[in-house]
Order: structure tokens, then C-alpha cells, then sequence
């Protein structure tokens, strides 16, 4: 057997049982500000534009009614000291997840605003203004040198059959102060008469401001059925059931669990839900041509869906080659829309805004689904604040039992001492998953392993910081130093028989924020 293929399978069974290490994102990357509870129904738009000739690309002239105002302040890349202002008004409620992608804290990428808007076949106009030190409010006696910095320091979008770049709208402000702007839009040159628009926006601290945000409805499927298809080629097949796995428990996060969602035209055995050749046949035998994973978390539901052409399969295969893995397709361009997504039930619709193409194919995905969540043993769950008690700073037993099997571990000198110390101190499940890890362990791979575990266990410098015990299971925190870097942990402890054993353990590298 491979020693790669060996070690990777130890590392596999060991993370069941042992420290899983991450590296801990930048809280910048991760922050969402939240919007205010009263931040709908404060906005208003009417009027429309028209679009013709080469805009309307050779189509009859079109209007567009404008529903939708949102505003929010964004970072201004070009002066620090004031924040720019941003506003949308669209014919159709936007969902704040898309318009989270102009948040201050991810800084105001236009273009991936315009993809997202685009995608979702949005119509309307964005305005981005500089800042808000402009005219104070309308009126004839309005200064006639402000009146015209504000009419024309702003950049304009025109969304129709894919983004407008335009510097030809004439904005007319009636009130322009750091809490609401108000006032007309209209054009000039060709555009002349083509758009007559007035809107009244008010603005917060943080957050969005808004008409309507769009809200994905309840599917009202039965759990574990799906209702939409894949068109491959121009080729459909239904996907009729869903199935979702979660996979392991976060210790630090339970909106960090991650579950996977397989689709299938027809139903399939427990067994045939993984991602090895041996599943994908066991799907084909089920007599599917197509089957589908996305992955996600309540946190951060945002994927890619993996399409699998099982039925290309040849009913001999054993293993993976070049040819079988031809035929997994990840699609980039697909959006996923929640009505639900709690600790037993996902609930929503996952599609392609528009045909994604591979360099072999044409894909189109649009599915609607209600999965019930099968969770792994309940075993491997953190204790909640909701269910225990606050162990001392130093973890109280529990602690003393981990920092024990540490220091056994760092003691350890060969691979026959370190499994006896992972006999002895580990819980029952993850004592037997590792007995057998180590039981297929050729002579000549024994160091390399060896040194794979103890670099995987070990922790310098532990230092326990409390706690949580419920009955026989208790989580405890620590921090230490891994690599060089900072390292905190959650570890579960069992109490078996008398002696606190040694659970599944998470570590994220760099500090915690």
C-alpha cells in the first residue's frame, strides 16, 4: 500500500478522534454588519426609464417601473475621511445577502455587485455618490456652486440586459444631508427623456435601508424531496429526492457544522451517501444518471454544487482514473436561496442564475428542496452553555485527564508507546478507530506515522481556560502554541468507567477575535 495513501487514511481516522487544526480566518473577511430591524419600508422610488436601440440590443423600446430604493454608506477608495454613498433603486426586490456584497467591512467592490445583480436579471440604476458633504438641502436659496458638485460627483449604472456604464443622468437633489438624499433624476444628450425618476432615501450608522428585501418563500415540499432538474446539453433529468448529511460537529461554532446535500432522480440506500467510487456505483444501481453535492453551513451557505454522471460509470470500476474523474463537473456560477436552515431542517432553492458553461458542456440547475439533517453521534457534540455548568479555570478533572494524555503522548518514543497511550487515555470510539488505523501499519512506515500523530496531538505549552460539563461529557477550551503560532482548542472529554477520556478536538490556529 502507498505511504502517502497510508497517511492520509491515518490522518482521516485520526481527525474522528483527534485535533482537527484550521488556520483562523481574519475577522475582517468574516464580519456582517446587521442591518437594523426597522431598515425595510423607509425608502421609496417612483417612475421608470426606457431603453432603446443599441441598449435594447435590436429589441422594441422597454420601460422599466422602478419599486425599489436601497442605500447604505460604503468605504470610499478615493478619501478615507468620508464614507461614499451608495444607492440602488430596481424594479424588483433585492435580496440583502446580494447587496451584502457592497458591505463597508469587504470593502465596495462594484463589478461583483454588478455580477450578482446581473445574474439575477436586476433592473435599475446604482448611484454612488463620493461622500455626503454636498448640499445641505434643496430650495431656491440652495448655494448654486454645491447644488452642482452634487449633481455631478457621483458615478451611475444602468442595469438592463447586463450593466449600463453611463455618465449621462443629471441627479437634482431636493435634500442631501449625511442621514438622507432625496431628489430627481433625469438625462442628457440621446438618453434625453428617457428617464424621469424621483427616490427618497434615508441612512444609518451601518446596514442597509430599504423598500422590500426579497425573501426565498417556503418551498411547502415534503422533508426529503427535491422538485427541479439539471439540463445538461440541453438534456434534463429530474431531481426528486434530497439527503442531508452533517458531517462532524464544530466545536467552536455549531453555524460552522457541515452538511452535505446529495440529489438523486431516485431514492438511494443510506450506504450510497459518500463521495467514493463505491457510492457513485451504488447510485447508478439505484438507477440514476445524474446526482448532485453541495456542501454548506448555516454561516456560510455559499458553494459550488458538484454534478456527477454516474451513469458513465462502467459497472466494473474500482477506483478513480483520470477518464471516471472527467466526468465531475463543478458548476461556479450557482446561487443558493434560504427560506430555512436550522438545527434539523434546510430548506430552499439552488440554481444557475443563467447557463453555465464548461469546456465540454452547457449546464442548467434549478431545484427546489427540503432535506431533514441527519446528525453524526451525538456524542461527538460540544456541551452548550444552555446544558452545562462551568467547569474551573484549570478544567477541573477534565482538564487534569487531557493534559495527562499530552504529556503521554510527548513521553511517547515509537508508535507501540503512543498507541498504548491512545488505548488507555482515549474514549471508547476513537480508541477503536485509531486501534485499527494503527493495526494496518506496515513495519517500515511505523516512524513516519509515528512522527505524523504526535505532530497531529501535540499542543506546546497547553494551558487550560475553563470549561462546560454535562453529566459524563465535558468541553474544555485551551490555548498553547502550535508552529510557532498561537493555537486555541475545544476538546470533548468523556467520563468512562471512572476516568475522563480523551474526545473529539478542534484547534484553530492564530487568535481569536
Amino acid at each position: 500500500m502507498n505511504r502517502i495513501i497510508i497517511l492520509t487514511a491515518l490522518a482521516t481516522a485520526f481527525i474522528g478522534f483527534g485535533c482537527t487544526k484550521t488556520q483562523q480566518p481574519s475577522p475582517a473577511a468574516t464580519a456582517q454588519p446587521t442591518p437594523i430591524n426597522d431598515a425595510e419600508s423607509i425608502n421609496s422610488v417612483e417612475g421608470s426609464f426606457t431603453v432603446t436601440g443599441y441598449w435594447a440590443k435590436d429589441k422594441p423600446p422597454e420601460a422599466v417601473t422602478l419599486t425599489q430604493a436601497y442605500a447604505r454608506r460604503v468605504k470610499n477608495k478615493d478619501d478615507q475621511t468620508r464614507p461614499a454613498i451608495l444607492i440602488l433603486l430596481t424594479e424588483k426586490p433585492v435580496a440583502l445577502k446580494v447587496l451584502a456584497e457592497a458591505d463597508d467591512d469587504k470593502g465596495f467592490d462594484s463589478s461583483s455587485l454588478q455580477s450578482k445583480l446581473d445574474n439575477r436579471g436586476v433592473r435599475g440604476i446604482q448611484l454612488l455618490f463620493a461622500g455626503e458633504k454636498k448640499a445641505a438641502s434643496g430650495g431656491e436659496d440652495q448655494d448654486s456652486e454645491s447644488e452642482s458638485e452634487s449633481e455631478s460627483d457621483f458615478d451611475s449604472v444602468v442595469y438592463f440586459n447586463g450593466s449600463i456604464q453611463t455618465n449621462v443622468l443629471e441627479f437634482k437633489p431636493a435634500v442631501f444631508t449625511a442621514d438622507e438624499v432625496q431628489g430627481n433624476i433625469t438625462a442628457r444628450g440621446d438618453w434625453e427623456g428617457q428617464f424621469n425618476i424621483n427616490f427618497k432615501v434615508s441612512l444609518r450608522p451601518q446596514g442597509w435601508t430599504g423598500g422590500v428585501f426579497f425573501v426565498q418563500p417556503p418551498t411547502n415540499l415534503s422533508p426529503g424531496t427535491a422538485n427541479g432538474q439539471i439540463v445538461v446539453d440541453g438534456k434534463a433529468t429530474r431531481f426528486n429526492y434530497v439527503y442531508a448529511r452533517q458531517q462532524k460537529y464544530d466545536l467552536f461554532d455549531e453555524k460552522n457544522n457541515v452538511v452535505k446535500l446529495f440529489f438523486t432522480e431516485k431514492p438511494v440506500p443510506e450506504d450510497a451517501l459518500g463521495e467514493n467510487i463505491e457510492h457513485y456505483l451504488s447510485m447508478k444501481r439505484a438507477g440514476n444518471v445524474y446526482v448532485m453535492l453541495y456542501q454548506l453551513t448555516a454561516k456560510d451557505p455559499s458553494g459550488f454544487p458538484h454534478i456527477w454522471h454516474v451513469g458513465g460509470l462502467a459497472d466494473s470500476q474500482t477506483h478513480f482514473t483520470m477518464e471516471t474523474r472527467d466526468l465531475d463537473e463543478s458548476l461556479m456560477s450557482t446561487d443558493i436561496d434560504l427560506s430555512k436552515f436550522d438545527d434539523s431542517l434546510i430548506d430552499g432553492r439552488l440554481y444557475t442564475p443563467k447557463p453555465y458553461k464548461s469546456f465540454d458542456s452547457t449546464y442548467e440547475l434549478d431545484v427546489s428542496f427540503n432535506a431533514q439533517i441527519n446528525k453524526p453521534d451525538e456524542t461527538d457534540a460540544p456541551v452548550k452553555a444552555s446544558q452545562g455548568q462551568p467547569l474551573p479555570s484549570d478544567g477541573g478533572e477534565p482538564g487534569k485527564a487531557y493534559l495527562a494524555f499530552l504529556k503521554g503522548v510527548e513521553a511517547a518514543g515509537n508508535l507501540k508507546e503512543l498507541a498504548q497511550v491512545l488505548e488507555t487515555s482515549l474514549s471508547a470510539k476513537p480508541s477503536e478507530e485509531a486501534k485499527k488505523s494503527l493495526a494496518s501499519v506496515p513495519v517500515d512506515e511505523e516512524d513516519k506515522t509515528f512522527n505524523l500523530f504526535k505532530t497531529v496531538l501535540l499542543i506546546n505549552d497547553p494551558r487550560i481556560e475553563g470549561g462546560l460539563v454535562s453529566g459524563d461529557k465535558a468541553t474544555l477550551s485551551f490555548t498553547g502554541m502550535d508552529g510557532g503560532q498561537k493555537a486555541n482548542g475545544r476538546v470533548n472529554m468523556h467520563l468512562e468507567n471512572g476516568q475522563w477520556k480523551v474526545g473529539a478536538s478542534s484547534t484553530h490556529m492564530g487568535d481569536m477575535k
